[in-house]
């Protein structure tokens, strides 16, 4: 059984993200802007008189090394995804280059621009099923996307089953 298919930047965009904010959500989403401001806190206390220079010297140190942190926490997947738009060519491949995902007995074979990858049936942990495809989740952190539309061969939803049939352990094996 087999999928095919054309990577494109949106897709990059949406799984990007979502695996960035995925970990951590609350820690990327509030560490920034918490971050932004504890800093500016600190350099606003740095300019007063009753202070003495030493003390105003490292507030205005500190807070402003915690304020450029906050500030590359926030803007981190802006520059990320900005930069894989540069060079979106080289990271996604050709534009018309396609992507086949293929299924068979004892591993999955991911076929691109770039070669083959053969991904045994044991390292996948799991299949996550979103809104707009699959991700197939490896023992090494890799995440395979699925895309569920713009397909030029296959069907989204019997390959991920098929797929989730494939590695989901016998019990007569189990005993």
């Amino acid at each position: 059984m087999r999928i095919q298919y054309r990577r494109t930047f949106s897709q990059f965009i949406d799984t990007y993200l979502s695996t960035y904010y995925g970990q951590n959500a609350l820690v990327r989403i509030l560490g920034g802007p918490t971050l932004i401001v504890a800093g500016g806190i600190m350099l606003v206390f740095s300019g007063r008189e009753e202070y003495g220079w030493l003390l105003r010297g490292a507030l205005i140190l500190v807070g402003g090394i915690i304020l450029v942190r906050g500030l590359m926490i926030m803007l981190r997947p802006l520059l990320n995804v900005f930069l894989v738009w540069l060079r979106r060519d080289e990271f996604l491949g050709e534009e018309n280059a396609k992507t086949t995902i293929e299924l068979h007995e004892d591993r999955v074979t991911v076929s691109d621009a770039d070669g083959d990858i053969e991904m045994p049936l044991e390292n996948i942990l799991t299949v996550s099923h979103r809104t707009d495809g699959a991700w197939i989740v490896t023992n090494s952190d890799n995440i395979i996307y699925v895309p569920r539309e713009d397909l030029l061969e296959g069907d989204h939803d019997k390959f991920v089953e098929a797929l989730e049939i494939a590695i989901t352990p016998d019990e007569e094996e189990e005993h």
